[in-house]
């Protein structure tokens, strides 16, 4: 005697693993921002996780220094494997036009991250 499959049960299951995995994928460009922005700053903090939330001013953050954040922004494209830019596409002395806050950052690498997938 044949088995009753529930498709409607496994389409189910497939809706879930994909929304949790993208899930995932928010949570991972957020903490890998925060890496390699704590990487290039020079403030010290014990967790950086809890000083630098999505509202922090990346212009004050880094100082002005707009070589270290092309420096991270460097390391965030690389890390995701991401097609690197065209040269003028973020000219380096608008980065922190672009990119106000570091939720700004997170949320377009995140747009790329799902456009390159």
């Amino acid at each position: 005697m044949g088995t009753l499959v529930d498709f409607g049960q496994y389409k189910q299951k497939r809706r879930r693993r994909e929304g949790l995995s993208e899930k995932r994928v928010v949570y991972e460009v957020y903490l890998t921002t925060v890496k390699y922005v704590y990487k290039h700053i020079e403030q010290e903090f014990d967790n950086p996780v809890e000083h630098l939330t999505t509202a922090v001013n990346l212009s004050v953050l880094y100082k002005q220094d707009r070589n270290r954040f092309a420096a991270t922004f460097a390391d965030l494209i690389s890390y995701w494997n991401l097609s690197p830019l065209t040269v003028n596409a973020i000219p380096v002395h608008r980065a922190f036009d672009e990119f106000e806050t570091l939720g700004d950052l997170c949320a377009y690498i995140e747009r790329r991250v799902r456009e390159e997938k």
